[in-house]
């Protein structure tokens, strides 16, 4: 199989993207569903046809959680938002089992930021895609711009880049998303801190184990943080700079609350296995998935995003893998967006960058236990006194 670009594929998504979240926002329905129609024939050809390459855990915790929105959508006679909803499963493991041409350099990346980058800019400038959502072109700009951290970490010169992701940030700070505002601060730290820290085992799983507990427990820190005066003054100082909105959470509060109270009424069946698809809109990762697969599939879904953060972990302790440390700084903002909103995953959701990020890192890993695997059936091969007097 001819190997295909990772860069050319990411600067695809950007791209796909950009018109799928113009379409979602300004609910051009045909169009948009039938973008994400497309990608998802090409997911299920690509997985149909090599599916012995994907991950078996990850491919097994996909298709049980398709299952269970299955069941919903067979229910309800809605089986095209069954297959929408399956993208953000599917898209990373038709990545990964593309024959990628992924090298580390200088240029990893580059062309699909600074695509990125010129789109972010027209939108704040021009609003070339429409008047949208101030947290939808939040979410988007930083997508985009997060791809930069790939390029920063692969770089050897960091000034250029860095220059970069902090103007970008800058454009999707003043989006008025005050969750964008918070995060794009924590992931520019997150990017700045020795690279040898994530090394470390005990430190990598840390701050993604965190991050990923943040989105169970979001509204009760929201709240703690609301009714904590000094915390409340430092965000409402922060993000007064860059949005008009008075800084509150008690209206998100207030919501995730009645969300907490509409699932503890659900049915101990909807409990386990959710709802299906389209019930409506749990503004946070955890309780959309509860509404959706429900909390035996909630369970899979974030084991699903732990195999994958730890798959980035062997990456980087054992090959220093410099894009594995990109992909995962940059999926790590996108989890803590989703704490008091959700992109992720959703009732028609499918924002293509994460997605792609995350098979990249699933590919890099099977290519590095397929390396590993060759050389000690080589070494078996060879025998003992051989394999020593290659050594010597």
């Amino acid at each position: 199989m001819k190997k295909i670009s990772a860069n050319k594929i990411l600067f695809f998504a950007v791209l796909m993207g950009t018109v799928i979240m113009a379409t979602y926002a300004n609910s051009v329905t045909m169009l948009y569903g039938g973008l994400e129609l497309l990608i998802a024939g090409f997911c299920y050809l690509f997985l149909l046809l090599r599916w012995r390459k994907t991950d078996p855990w990850l491919l097994l915790f996909a298709l049980v959680l398709t299952g269970f929105s299955l069941v919903g959508g067979l229910r309800t006679g809605n089986i095209k938002s069954v297959i929408l909803l399956s993208i953000s499963l599917i898209l990373p493991l038709a990545v990964s089992v593309l024959h990628l041409d992924n090298q580390e350099n200088d240029k990893t990346f580059q062309w699909a930021f600074l695509i990125g980058f010129a789109l972010v800019f027209l939108q704040k400038n021009f609003q070339v895609l429409g008047e949208l959502n101030s947290n939808s072109i939040g979410f988007w700009s930083y997508m985009c711009i997060s791809v930069g951290f790939v390029w920063y970490a692969c770089r050897k010169k960091k000034i250029l880049p860095m220059v970069l992701l902090l103007i970008g940030f800058m454009f999707s700070r003043q989006t008025e998303s005050r969750n964008v505002a918070i995060v794009t601060a924590l992931a520019t730290i997150l990017l700045l801190l020795p690279k040898k820290w994530y090394k470390n085992k005990n430190f990598f799983r840390t701050i993604y184990l965190l991050t990923l507990v943040y989105t169970i427990f979001a509204a009760a820190i929201m709240e703690w943080g609301f009714e904590t005066p000094w915390i409340s003054d430092i965000l409402t100082d922060y993000t007064e700079q860059y949005s008009d909105k008075t800084w509150t959470m008690a209206m998100r509060i207030a919501f995730l609350k009645e969300v907490k109270i509409f699932i503890s009424n659900m049915s101990i069946f909807h409990k386990f296995f959710g709802n299906g698809v389209l019930v409506g809109h749990g503004h946070n990762m955890f309780y959309q998935s509860i509404l959706t697969y429900g909390y035996l599939g909630t369970a899979l879904l974030y084991a699903f995003y732990i195999r994958i953060f730890e798959m980035a972990r062997k990456l980087i302790a054992t090959h220093e893998d410099k894009i594995a440390l990109g992909c995962t700084i940059a999926l790590l903002g996108c989890f803590m967006l989703n704490g008091a909103d959700v992109f992720l995953i959703g009732i028609e959701a499918c924002t293509i960058i994460p997605q792609v990020l995350m098979g990249i890192i699933i590919f890099r890993y099977r290519t590095m236990m397929q390396t590993q695997t060759q050389l000690t059936e080589g070494e078996m091969t060879r025998g003992p006194a051989e394999t020593n007097q290659n050594l010597g």
